[in-house]
């Protein structure tokens, strides 16, 4: 996170958006930045909802989902930028997302985040 005041959005798909701002508060918080509105966007794990297409072929290999067996170990859909802009909005200073998608991404500078990451604070 940079020193100067600016918000930041970090995408993880197939990761846990509320853990990691959990993390992320805590990094901080270590770090000398307190009173940091962390949000998390959720909704884009999709995996318990895939039993409902184990005969869908999958356009990249012509399989069906079943032909997978137990070797899919995530799911995630794009749920677009709608979470950000409401967590934003709402005065996020961080906001977290699983799968978002990449065209909902909108930055401007880049600075170092917690993690060592690069991010860009609007």
């Amino acid at each position: 996170m940079c020193r100067k005041k600016g918000q930041s959005h970090q995408q993880y798909g197939a990761a846990n958006p509320k853990a990691a701002a959990e993390t992320i508060k805590q990094i901080a918080e270590q770090q000398g930045f307190h009173g940091l509105k962390i949000a998390a966007v959720t909704g884009d794990d999709v995996f318990t909802d895939i039993v409902r297409y184990q005969n869908e072929t999958l356009l990249e290999n012509d399989r069906t989902i079943a032909d997978l067996g137990d070797s899919i170990v995530s799911a995630n859909a794009y749920i677009g930028a709608k979470g950000i802009v409401q967590a934003l909005s709402a005065g996020a200073d961080i906001v977290i997302t699983g799968r978002a998608a990449d065209p909902s991404l909108f930055w401007r500078r880049w600075c170092m985040s917690l993690a060592g990451l690069l991010t860009i604070p609007i």
